[in-house]
C-alpha cells in the first residue's frame, strides 16, 4: 500500500471509533507511543565499524602491555577465596 492509501485506510478505520471517546484516547496513546519509538530510533547513535575495531585493538594492546609477572594464576585466586 502507498502512504496515501494507508492514510485513507487509517482515517476510514478511525471513523468507526470517532464517536467513542475511550477508544479515541486509546488510539491517541498508541500513536504517541509510536512517535516516541520512532524519535528514539532516529536519535540513536551507532558506533561505526572502525570505532569498534579501534576499541578492540586498544583493548588488545592493553592486555599485551600488562605485566604478566603481576598477573595472578587461577590457583592464587582460589587460594585467596
Amino acid at each position: 500500500m502507498t502512504t496515501m492509501e494507508l492514510n485513507a485506510e487509517l482515517f476510514h478505520q478511525l471513523s468507526y471509533l470517532a464517536d467513542d471517546e475511550t477508544y479515541m484516547q486509546k488510539v491517541m496513546a498508541f500513536i504517541k507511543n509510536l512517535v516516541i519509538q520512532k524519535t528514539q530510533q532516529e536519535n540513536m547513535e551507532y558506533i561505526t565499524k572502525d570505532e569498534l575495531l579501534n576499541g578492540i585493538k586498544s583493548g588488545l594492546q592493553d592486555v599485551k602491555q600488562m605485566n604478566l609477572s603481576e598477573a595472578k594464576t587461577l590457583q592464587d585466586v582460589i587460594n585467596e577465596l
